[in-house]
């Protein structure tokens, strides 16, 4: 296997300091609560870099 000719795009949110309380976020892989910053990676949300790279779970 070659190794892929682009980087993925990642990008860290975090929560505005001030204004109303966000809903809770949930991460698209493990389920645990997002407090204080999520990564963006396509459509999926996510708690870590991590979890990112793993990617959404399946459905059983």
């Amino acid at each position: 296997m070659g190794l892929a000719t682009s980087r993925p795009h990642l990008e860290v949110l975090k929560w505005p300091e001030a204004g109303p309380v966000p809903l809770p976020c949930y991460c698209d892989r493990c389920a645990t609560v997002i407090e204080s910053g999520a990564v963006l990676h396509g459509t999926g949300v996510y708690c870590t870099v991590e979890c990112s790279l793993e990617g959404p779970r399946t459905p059983a």
